[in-house]
């Protein structure tokens, strides 16, 4: 309740520049409606000009800004909008009233688990809170869906902490019958809207369990899975 006392509506069109690297921080950002990327100017180590780099995209119930304000630090990436935006912008006092004790325990949690993973011992301390600002702990029941086709943060990617992850294959079969040596085969079936009228009954969805991700793992970099607790 107080956050809404507080907050200010902004709206953004399609293209425009929310904030710009370098600049002063005095805002953190909900996202409402809409998305929005961010990039970040970094130099060519050949060419010695700066390039714009896309770093990731937002889209509604995300936030930004909150790791400029918190550590009181310039702005590390720009953010344009993609479409029109509507956002809850916070001031850098009202985060401090309101919303920095929670926050900070919430990135203490982000920054144990991990400093407990294997894959980032190497961090040094600027990096480590980077990463923990940026990060964020899911929990799902078992047999859950993780990640899928309409399902998770696909532009995320996944390290395990507890518990196991089953990945699953999705195949579409079908059953032929070779007739010379009267042998049942299988084969992968491609789907397609010709193809569906008159293979409909003919394919079948076969689900293979191909492993398992135990913690200290990771998944979904560069793949198209499904993923189940």
């Amino acid at each position: 309740m107080a956050l809404i006392r507080r907050a200010t509506y902004k709206c953004y069109g399609p293209g425009r520049w929310i904030l710009k690297q370098g600049h002063l921080s005095t805002n953190m950002y909900l996202i409402v409606k809409g998305h929005v990327v961010f990039t970040e100017d970094v130099q060519n180590s050949v060419t010695k000009l700066m390039d714009n780099t896309e770093r990731c995209k937002l889209k509604e119930k995300h936030s930004f800004g909150e790791s400029a304000v918190m550590f009181n630090t310039l702005r590390t990436n720009s953010v344009q909008s993609l479409s029109a935006v509507e956002l809850n912008s916070i001031s850098k006092n009202d985060f401090t009233d309101i919303i920095k004790d929670n926050l900070q325990l919430q990135w203490n949690e982000n920054a144990i688990a991990i400093k407990n993973s294997s894959y980032f011992k190497h961090l040094s301390l600027m990096e480590l809170n980077k990463c923990s600002t940026i990060s964020f702990i899911k929990t799902f029941k078992d047999h859950e869906y993780v990640l899928g086709k309409g399902t998770g943060d696909v532009d995320y990617a996944y390290f395990v902490l507890e518990s196991e992850i089953s990945l699953i294959l999705h195949l579409e079969i079908i059953e032929e019958i070779v007739k010379r040596y009267r042998n049942v085969r299988f084969k992968m079936f491609k789907l397609t809207k010709t193809s569906e009228k008159f293979n409909k009954k003919k394919y079948s969805n076969v689900y293979v369990n191909t492993c398992t991700f135990l913690p200290d793992s990771c998944f979904n970099i560069g793949n198209k899975i499904n993923f189940m607790r």
